[in-house]
């Protein structure tokens, strides 16, 4: 076929259309792709335009090998022109990964023009992908040259439509959302095509990640119209508070003074380029024309201080609470003040469940007379970082932005904690309760008369002591059963034995919840089979290495399930003992069945014991009507009638 390569001994040559069409391009045809596409019907206009493609390729290849850089411009100039319609492929991002290689250096100014005529619509899936080479990994090739472009840009270069370019760098962080640099990157060329709303957005994210930078600050400044100069003064305050090198701060103290200037804060102004000036004349440097313009608006101004540290602060909690708003406000509670191996003091915070904070005393000046117990209210910053014990390992780590003081009182942000009273230590003055979710807690006696059964509300301080979690009680006061006992779980059980000799009755919730009630625990004196509402805590016994069930409140219910008690009929078989053996009823001589009594039967699987034989006056094989419990481990029968054929 004329339009696939040719073997001979075994080499490879091209076929005879990609032969003609580089006879086209280097005799510098005029081609005219849309009659091409008529005239070459048995191909896709997909392989014709990749068949045109190719040769150029292969000529900036051999250009720029013999280093001709003058012929290597002016194919890909006319290159772009002949396919700037069409969309892209292999070959148009090879040629393109060439553009990058050649327009380097004293050249890379090139580049920004091309890769507009090339077209960042025209990136294809394999140009997002990672390249794999020696065990590193480089980044893709329209990651690169997003980059290059944009490198480009900010030296002051102009891209005509940077709305194409922007689209590619919306692709470009869905692909790879982790790229802080590409989400900066194209906040800048948001702003730059007067999209100020959703740049400011972008930079919302990006002070989160890189809120110690001060460029990030004074970048998210230039973003606000004068409408809003507070705020980029305010950003403008924070970068110049960040940054400690004075070479670095020329450009954002101009800036800072010229919207103080708008805002006619003429000595504030003049102060910030008075330091400007002094620094740029104590190291030999001019200053800028920008310097010139404002300097007009303020020389008459003389300036009663020699900083503007307290205006920072103001605008710096401006900016922040702009830069934060949509961060919710979190409540945590002031626990300790503490000093870490290098004898610095810390603070620490929880909000007695999944998070607890720790700062530097000096972090935030509103908390340097705080008070153990006050809530603190904190906007929080939550990533995943490397964990620096355990390798490979990530762990959720809170980072504090803005801090307010609640009017709260002490401990009241903490959780609730409801508990009863198990046990007291008479001896050490300590209090052992358990809590509604089963917790058990230890406190002292401290103002309160307290006895076994009682009940207690306080607010729960939990901490992580190594790898075992503590509960210390704050605010704790006695209450009736009645206001509580509501928040302990409720169960429904079923009673499944009477002891009257030991004073006792057991229940069974489940297989897992069963135990015993003591007679003078409670005023009810159910039978065997009646249901209870039952409302219980549990802890574990660590001399019998079980858990102990205990209930706190007993209740008659008319509520049933039969996965606890249900009624059986069938044929009753009855076993009885003689001589050491087991003989059945039906095997018994007529002299033993007068002689003997039962000594246990079945209903189906179902086991009937002795003591209920008896009562229900059975003493051969028949029919019979039961009702069974759940003992904890097995069905037991409890009622047992003849079965009465009417």
């Amino acid at each position: 076929m004329c339009y696939t390569a040719n073997y001979k001994d075994d080499k490879k040559f091209p076929s005879l259309i990609s032969r003609i069409f580089r006879e086209f391009i280097d005799k510098k045809v005029q081609i005219d792709c849309n009659v091409l596409f008529e005239k070459i019907p048995f191909l896709s206009p997909v392989k014709i335009i990749e068949l045109l493609r190719e040769p150029y390729y292969w000529n900036i290849y051999t250009a720029d090998k013999e280093n001709r850089k003058e012929v290597v411009w002016k194919i890909f100039e006319e290159y772009n022109a002949l396919f700037k319609n069409q969309k892209g492929s292999e070959i148009h991002s090879k040629i393109l990964n060439s553009a990058m290689f050649s327009m380097r250096e004293n050249e890379e100014w090139r580049f920004l023009n091309f890769f507009e005529n090339w077209n960042p619509e025209n990136f294809i899936e394999s140009d997002w992908k990672e390249i794999v080479k020696e065990d590193k990994v480089y980044p893709p090739l329209a990651i690169k040259a997003l980059k290059k472009a944009f490198e480009q840009i900010k030296l002051g270069n102009q891209f005509n439509d940077l709305t194409k370019l922007i689209i590619a760098y919306k692709t470009a962080i869905v692909k790879f959302p982790k790229d802080i640099w590409l989400k900066r990157e194209y906040a800048i060329l948001l702003a730059k095509n007067n999209e100020s709303e959703e740049a400011i957005k972008i930079y919302k994210n990006l002070v989160l990640e890189l809120g110690d930078q001060s460029y990030v600050w004074h970048e998210f400044a230039l973003l606000f119209s004068d409408e809003n100069l507070d705020l980029a003064i305010g950003m403008l305050s924070m970068a110049i508070k960040l940054q400690k090198d004075e070479n670095f701060l020329g450009t954002t103290r101009l800036d800072l003074a010229d919207k103080l200037i708008k805002l006619n804060k003429l000595e504030k102004a003049k102060i910030e380029l008075n330091t400007y000036q002094e620094y740029r004349l104590a190291n030999s440097k001019n200053v800028s024309e920008q310097f010139n313009v404002l300097a007009v608006f303020v020389k008459e101004i003389e300036p009663q201080k020699k900083d503007n540290l307290d205006f920072y602060y103001d605008q710096i909690l401006q900016a922040e609470s702009f830069a934060y708003q949509d961060i919710k406000w979190s409540e945590l509670v002031f626990i300790e003040k503490w000093k870490n191996d290098k004898n610095k003091e810390k603070l620490s915070f929880t909000d007695s469940n999944i998070l607890n904070i720790s700062i530097s005393t000096n972090r935030f000046p509103q908390l340097k007379n705080i008070e153990v117990g006050q809530t603190i209210k904190f906007k929080l910053h939550n990533k995943l970082v490397e964990d620096k014990i355990k390798l490979h390992h990530f762990k959720q780590e809170y980072f504090p932005l803005l801090v307010e003081i609640s009017d709260k009182p002490k401990w009241s942000s903490l959780e609730d904690c409801i508990a009863v009273v198990d046990y007291i230590n008479i001896e050490k003055n300590i209090v052992h309760a358990i809590s509604n979710d089963n917790m058990e807690i230890f406190f002292p006696m401290e103002n309160l008369s307290l006895r076994k059964g009682d009940f207690i509300r306080a607010k729960k301080l939990q901490k992580k002591i190594r790898e075992e979690i503590r509960i210390d009680l704050k605010d704790i006061t006695k209450v009736n059963k009645e206001d509580v006992v509501n928040n302990f779980i409720s169960h429904l059980a079923v009673i499944d034995s009477i002891n009257v000799d030991k004073q006792l009755f057991h229940y069974v919730v489940n297989n897992r919840i069963h135990g015993i009630i003591k007679f003078d625990e409670t005023q009810l004196r159910p039978q065997e089979g009646d249901f209870i509402q039952i409302r219980l805590v549990h802890k574990l016994d660590k001399k019998q290495n079980r858990i102990i069930f205990k209930a706190i409140e007993i209740n008659t219910t008319e509520e049933s399930t039969a996965t606890l008690r249900k009624d059986i009929s069938g044929l009753l078989k009855l076993k009885f003992k003689q001589y050491g053996s087991t003989v059945d009823w039906e095997d018994l001589y007529e002299e033993d069945e007068e002689n003997l009594k039962p000594s246990f039967g079945f209903i189906g699987d179902y086991y009937v014991p002795k003591e209920i034989i008896e009562h229900s006056k059975i003493d051969r094989n028949c029919d019979v009507e039961a009702k069974v419990v759940f003992s904890g481990e097995k069905w037991k029968v409890y009622e047992l009638n003849k079965k009465h054929i009417g």
